[in-house]
């Protein structure tokens, strides 16, 4: 049975790793990442660079042939994940909902925008690199939108990230180029690692992110002299495709 090409040579990888006795979390820590992003890693949800790639090679050993293999087979898969890529997205899942909480955006023409998985944000420094950047060049994926806006990509909502009341699978739509804007929806990343779905209200001198659903969590609010030390970044969101969870009504 002929294998798929991986877009990071996992296949190679991996029987290195079994010829060479090592775990996983020892590749973990020459990468310097987390053993989750390692899973993230086997499943393609982002991209590693050259400097990782090396640093793989010489840590299990490769030799010529090994290397030869490794390199061609990431780089056909990341050639095929491109040309894949282009093509219009399909009909959206059943069950599945495109909704907008946000001013209502401007459809435009077609147009390729990075796709990842909100756990992959762990490892994002918003000090460093736009949202955006650190998206295409992490990710492989990509997702095709007829919306227009500034610095727009698309983050899949993962089974433990269901808290902020979206269901696994959800694709939220950021603007990351843009400030929020009174009464729009925005996803906020606590420095805990965390998400929050939160509407931007300001009143007067106070800065107040109110949350998507009722009887949820506590309003985040400070002066707007204050810095916030609770958020780490926070994005407009633009559309959302969602599965709704059921929440309680309001009595």
């Amino acid at each position: 049975m002929k294998m798929v090409a991986h877009v990071n040579g996992w296949s190679a990888i991996e029987r290195q790793l079994r010829l060479q006795a090592k775990k996983q979390g020892e590749l973990a820590r020459v990468l310097e990442i987390s053993q989750a992003a390692v899973s993230l890693m086997k499943k393609g949800s982002f991209l590693l660079n050259p400097g990782q790639l090396e640093k793989i090679a010489q840590f299990l050993r490769f030799d010529e042939e090994t290397r030869c293999e490794f390199y061609t087979e990431l780089f056909n898969a990341r050639l095929i994940s491109r040309t894949a890529s282009a093509e219009p997205a399909g009909e959206e899942e059943r069950g599945t909902y495109r909704v907008s909480r946000s001013p209502v955006p401007e459809r435009k023409r077609m147009c390729e925008v990075p796709l990842a998985e909100l756990g992959l944000l762990s490892g994002y420094e918003p000090l460093l690199e736009p949202l955006v950047d650190y998206l295409l060049r992490s990710s492989s994926e990509r997702r095709t939108e007829a919306l227009s806006g500034t610095g727009l990509c698309a983050l899949r909502v993962g089974a433990e990230q269901e808290k902020i009341g979206l269901t696994a699978g959800s694709i939220i739509l950021l603007e990351s180029g843009r400030y929020p804007e009174p009464n729009s929806l925005n996803l906020i990343a606590l420095r805990d690692g965390s998400f929050l779905l939160r509407e931007y209200r300001p009143e007067g001198e106070l800065v107040r992110f109110r949350p998507l659903w009722k009887n949820s969590e506590p309003d985040i609010v400070w002066k707007r002299q204050e810095i916030p030390a609770r958020i780490s970044w926070l994005h407009p969101v633009l559309e959302l495709t969602l599965r709704p969870l059921h929440f309680p009504r309001s009595s």
